[in-house]
C-alpha cells in the first residue's frame, strides 16, 4: 500500500510552524532557565544544595517544566507562523487558489499529532522521573558536609553567617573529617543596668508599713483623716514620678550600652557527620576537642574540654514538601492511590497534552489577521488566551485537591469549553462575509 505523499503546500507549511516552534520554544526555555539558574544559585550560596549539583539540576527542572513551555511554544509558533503569512498576503493567494481555512489543519495535524504524543510522554514518565532524581540528588548531599562548600586545607565561611570552619582532611562523600575548627560569633544586648545611684526606690515593706500607720493614726484620731490622706496621695504622686524618671533613665542608659561580642571556638581531632534514627535531623559528632566561649573584652572566657560532643545541627528548608513527594509519584502508583493530592496530579499530568492540543486548534482562528496589522498585536491575546486557560487549570487543580471538585468532572470543564470555544472560531472564519447594500440603495431607502 502505498502512502499518500505531502503537497507542496503542507511541507512548506509544516516547515514553517516547526522554524516558528523552535524559536518559541528557544525563547521560553531561555528565560525559564534563567529563572532557574538565578534560584539554584540562591540556594548554593545558602548551603541548601551543592554546587557540583548545579548543572544536572538546571537540566532535570528543564524537563520538568517542558511540561508547561511546550504547549504555550506551540501556541504562539502557530500565531507567529500562520500570522506572518496573513499580514504578507500569502493566505490571500492560497484562498484563491482554493485552499480554504481547513485545509491549513492538515500541515498543522503533522505538528500536532507528534507533538502530544511526545508530551504526554513527557508528562506521564520523564517529567516525574526528573522530580523524583533531582529530589534524591539533593536529599543524598544533605548528607555530605561537602553541601557547604567545604574543602580541606580551606577556611570556608558557613551559610546563614554561622561562623568559618576549616577541616584538615575529608573522605570523599564529606561525611568523616580530621582536625576540625569552627570559629563563630554573635552579638548580644547588654545586661540591664541597675537603678542610678542617688534615686529613690520604692520598698513595698516601707509603703505596708506606712500604710499600716495611716489606718493605725485614723482608728486613733478621726479628726485628721483628712490631712494624712492628702500627705499620703502626695508621697504616691511624688514616688510615682521617681519612677518615671528612673525608667526613663534605664531606658537612656540600656540604648547608649554597646553590644557585646560573644566568641565561641570549637575544635575537633576528628568527627563525622550522621543522621539520628528517622534519618530526618543531623548531627555532627565530635571526638577528642575543646570549646572556648567568652565576650570580647571581658576575661571571663570558659574552657571546656570533651570527649565526645554531638552538636545537632541547624536544619534548612526541605527542598521538597510533603506534597511534592506525592505529586513526583510514577504514574502507575497514581493510578492505585485514593489521596487526594496524587489523584489531583494524574488529571495535571493528562492536561500537559490535551492543552497542546486545545491550544493548537485555538491558535489557527486567532492567527487571522489584516496585512496592516502590527507584527506581534496577535501575540497579546495569545498570552492573554493563555494565562486565563492556565489560571483555570492551577483552579480545578487546587479545587480538586482538596476534594471541592469531583475527580470525575476533573479538568475537563476547563478543556471542553475551550475547545468549542476555537471550534466555532475555526467555523466562523470559513464564512464569507455579508454583501454590504449599494450606497445608492441607501440614499433612495433614505429618501
Amino acid at each position: 500500500m502505498r502512502l499518500p505523499t505531502l503537497r507542496i503546500i503542507d511541507r512548506y507549511l509544516a516547515r514553517e510552524l516547526l522554524i516558528s516552534f523552535i524559536a518559541a520554544t528557544a525563547i521560553l526555555l531561555l528565560v525559564s532557565i534563567g529563572g532557574t539558574v538565578a534560584d539554584l544559585l540562591s540556594k548554593i550560596a545558602r548551603g541548601r544544595i551543592p554546587a557540583d549539583l548545579l548543572f544536572t539540576l538546571i537540566g532535570l527542572r528543564t524537563v520538568d517544566a517542558l511540561t508547561l513551555l511546550a504547549p504555550l511554544a506551540v501556541f504562539i509558533g502557530v500565531q507567529l507562523a500562520y500570522g506572518r503569512l496573513y499580514r504578507e498576503s500569502e493566505m490571500a493567494v492560497f484562498a484563491a487558489s482554493g485552499l480554504p481555512m481547513t485545509g491549513l489543519l492538515r500541515p498543522l495535524m503533522l505538528l500536532a499529532v507528534p507533538l502530544v504524543a511526545v508530551m504526554g510522554l513527557i508528562s506521564f514518565w520523564l517529567a516525574p522521573a526528573a522530580v523524583r532524581l533531582s529530589q534524591s540528588l539533593v536529599l543524598q548531599a544533605n548528607r555530605s558536609l561537602i553541601i557547604a562548600g567545604l574543602e580541606p586545607g580551606r577556611f570556608v565561611e558557613l551559610p546563614n553567617n554561622d561562623g568559618v570552619m576549616y577541616v584538615e582532611a575529608m573522605n570523599e562523600d564529606g561525611t568523616k573529617f580530621k582536625k576540625m575548627f569552627v570559629a563563630s560569633e554573635r552579638t548580644e544586648l547588654a545586661d540591664k543596668h541597675a537603678p542610678a545611684p542617688g534615686t529613690d526606690a520604692k520598698d513595698p515593706k516601707d509603703s505596708s508599713a506606712k500604710d499600716a500607720g495611716t489606718k493605725d493614726k485614723n482608728a486613733k484620731d478621726v479628726s485628721a483623716k483628712d490631712v494624712s490622706k492628702k500627705d499620703k496621695e502626695a508621697k504616691d504622686a511624688s514616688a510615682k514620678e521617681a519612677g518615671e524618671k528612673e525608667a526613663v533613665a534605664q531606658n537612656a542608659d540600656d540604648k547608649g550600652a554597646p553590644p557585646r561580642v560573644r566568641i565561641n571556638v570549637v575544635t575537633a581531632t576528628d568527627g563525622e557527620l550522621y543522621h539520628d534514627v528517622n534519618g530526618a535531623e543531623r548531627y555532627l559528632g565530635l571526638n577528642d576537642g575543646f570549646r572556648v566561649e567568652g565576650i570580647v573584652g571581658q576575661d571571663n572566657y570558659r574552657l571546656l574540654r570533651y570527649e565526645r560532643n554531638d552538636v545537632k545541627l541547624t536544619e534548612s528548608e526541605p527542598d521538597a514538601t510533603a506534597d511534592a513527594v506525592k505529586r513526583a509519584a510514577p504514574t502507575s502508583e497514581l493510578l492505585r492511590s485514593t489521596d487526594l493530592v496524587q489523584r489531583t496530579e494524574l488529571h495535571w499530568r493528562l492536561a500537559a497534552p490535551l492543552s497542546t492540543l486545545v491550544l493548537i486548534m485555538l491558535a489557527l482562528p486567532l492567527s487571522k489577521s489584516s496585512p496592516r496589522q502590527p507584527r506581534y498585536a496577535g501575540l497579546i491575546i495569545a498570552f492573554l488566551t493563555w494565562s486565563i486557560y492556565y489560571a483555570l487549570m492551577n483552579i480545578a487543580r487546587n479545587q480538586l485537591s482538596v476534594g471541592k471538585l469531583s475527580f470525575a468532572l476533573g479538568m475537563w470543564w476547563v478543556h471542553i469549553p475551550v475547545l468549542l470555544v476555537a471550534l466555532f472560531l475555526l467555523w466562523r472564519s470559513q464564512q464569507l462575509p455579508r454583501p454590504k447594500p449599494p450606497k445608492a440603495a441607501l440614499a433612495k431607502g433614505a429618501a
